[in-house]
């Protein structure tokens, strides 16, 4: 059993997040560590990261191909970056070490978890 620090509330279940809960996602950091260069980074962080259309993709509702199409639509010039981009980013993802101890900490405990996202489909954007 598993209580609340400070009341005695048993807790019956923990819910996880994965994006920077389980698993570090930082876009930005993606996009360097995936050679693309720093003055092209702010660019491709509005035309992919933080279109709104990226809602629509985290929803399932769009596919990395049509992320693509957009983002080349808007920045042409940068379509080998884009595609490179939305090729490897979900090959970036680490587990947040820390968490994931706890997560197993507390399923040892005998509490129910669950790891609960708005996670899409995650496929190449060469389609």
């Amino acid at each position: 059993m598993l209580f609340l620090k400070g009341n005695e509330t048993e807790i019956k279940a923990v819910v996880f997040d994965l994006g920077n809960v389980m698993l570090d996602y930082d876009p930005a950091r993606f996009m360097a560590e995936l050679g693309i260069s720093l003055q092209h980074i702010p660019r491709m962080m509005e035309i992919i990261a933080n279109r709104p259309e990226w809602d629509e993709y985290d929803r399932g509702a769009l596919t990395a191909g049509d992320i693509r199409d957009l983002a080349i639509r808007d920045e042409p010039k940068l379509r080998r970056e884009i595609t490179h981009y939305l090729n490897h980013w979900s090959e970036r993802f680490t587990a947040l070490t820390d968490n994931v101890e706890t997560f197993y900490h507390i399923r040892e405990e005998g509490v129910k978890t669950f790891i609960l996202s708005n996670w899409m489909q995650i496929g190449r954007a060469h389609v």
